[in-house]
């Protein structure tokens, strides 16, 4: 006997694919049994918001959480959550998805979906560190358990947007390639683009941008995925210097947009102004259109790409702040009993066990160098091919765990360091005792303990 899927069932797996038009036709004239009013509340709340009628998509939600309680009530709670995210209330977001992890015990999927809807939530508010835990909480549960595999790609976004607000491009376009790679996911693939175009954009990489773009716009998105890959390809255009293009796309969009990128359509608007050469007032009202929404997130966001058009408004009297145009991360590695790699101070999980710290120690200590010298260096001995298989996959775990793929460079068969990056070793001129590497027995780890002892002792 086949079971063939309810009309509800049939509108959520719709919903999944992105095809809410689809799902909303699936739902007209249908009749929910008593079991199903819950769900299908959810479903009618959700798909409200997807058509840009957040807030009675909200209340809805509110009506479908009443109607029910354990796991369903929880995933009721972070639809819910979802959609009080859009229209701006980040607060009532947090307690919503809160309470819904607190109801997923055990269930290691929604958990890890929270998890990523709670980093975002923290990253909107700016709560950098907080974001950073409930991303590597959900990345790190995708490692250890099977089943939430297909959740990795969400993981790996929150982790772009987490890098690309902290000013780290490289890492964002990184993570957002991974993702992209991993997710057969509509609506994922085309939040990946986003942020893969956002980072190419911090780094000056306009074209390719607008490429990328154009690509997630190849995917036929609909309602608020289609009006926000048209506002970012329109940002795209205004950087790249497509003025025309770009006053065309823009257009009439503000109000396509969720709220929480209207501060940032109001900026463009400002730089496209600033870059057409319009009046001062035009660009000042503009500003102070993207103030008036008070998203410090977006303005937080922007103001790396922007500097030129915040430099202006903050001659001007207006409260925008100054973020570093650039940012060069420190890389600090603790090689002396006590082992560790710490980013910007945090540390790191030894991803590739005593491998990974020792390529990275070899290159900071000794400058770069052909990988047959550093496998010498750190690998045990053994045939050319196993050597450079096993160096090979090292220099992949350093990427994967410092979230760049030019962090490290194999380039006619010499391994180089990121020289943007700054590289420190507590190995280098140090007078502190400690024994170099533990575990690690080559001719170049006993020379750099020798080193260390003697400098001790004097």
């Amino acid at each position: 006997m086949v079971l063939t899927p309810s009309r509800l069932e049939q509108a959520q797996e719709l919903c999944q694919a992105g095809r809410y038009s689809e799902a909303q036709k699936a739902l007209e004239g249908y009749c929910p049994t008593p079991s199903e009013q819950g769900p299908f509340q959810r479903m009618l709340g959700w798909l409200a918001v997807q058509r840009g009628e957040t807030e009675r998509g909200v209340k809805t939600l509110e009506q479908a959480v009443k109607l029910e309680t354990g796991l369903e009530r929880a995933k009721t709670l972070v639809t819910l959550g979802a959609a009080l995210e859009r229209i701006g209330e980040l607060e009532s977001a947090l307690v919503s998805q809160r309470e819904a992890l607190a109801l997923f015990g055990g269930h290691a999927s929604l958990e890890v979906q929270t998890l990523c809807n709670l980093g975002s939530l923290e990253l909107r508010r700016l709560k950098l560190e907080s974001a950073q835990h409930y991303f590597d909480s959900a990345l790190t549960l995708t490692r250890s358990r099977k089943e939430t595999t297909v959740l990795r790609p969400r993981a790996l976004l929150g982790l772009s947007g987490l890098a690309r607000v902290s000013g780290y491009f490289e890492r964002a376009l990184y993570r957002a390639s991974q993702a992209l790679g991993l997710t057969l996911s509509i609506e994922e693939r085309l939040l990946a683009l986003r942020l893969k175009a956002g980072a190419e954009r911090g780094l000056g990489q306009y074209e390719l941008a607008q490429d990328t773009l154009h690509c997630g716009l190849a995917l036929e998105p609909q309602g608020l995925s289609r009006a926000t890959l048209s506002a970012h390809l329109g940002y795209a255009e205004v950087q790249g210097g497509l003025l025309e293009r770009a006053r065309g796309r823009l257009h009439g969009l503000e109000h396509e947009l969720p709220p929480s990128q209207r501060s940032t359509w109001w900026l463009f608007q400002a730089e496209l102004s600033r870059c057409l050469g319009a009046e001062d007032s035009q660009i000042h009202a503009a500003l102070e259109q993207a103030l008036k929404l008070e998203d410090a997130f977006s303005l937080h966001d922007e103001a790396r790409g922007l500097s030129p058009l915040f430099a202006w408004g903050r001659a001007r009297g207006l409260a925008l702040t100054h973020v570093p145009a650039s940012l060069h991360p420190t890389v600090r590695l603790e090689t002396l009993g006590a082992t560790g790699i710490y980013f910007e101070g945090r540390a790191l999980p030894l991803k590739g066990s005593r491998r990974t710290l020792a390529l990275l120690s070899f290159l900071t200590l000794e400058g770069p160098a052909h990988w047959e010298r550093v496998a010498d260096a750190i690998l045990e001995p053994s045939n050319t091919v196993t050597q450079y298989r096993t160096l090979n996959r090292t220099v992949g775990f350093v990427r994967d765990l410092l979230g760049s793929r030019e962090v490290l460079t194999l380039e006619a068969g010499v391994l180089t360091l990121h020289a943007g990056w700054t590289w420190a070793c507590d190995a280098q001129g140090t007078t502190r005792r400690g024994n170099f590497l533990p575990g690690l027995h080559t001719e170049w780890a006993e020379s750099i303990r020798e080193t260390a002892r003697l400098s001790s002792s004097l």
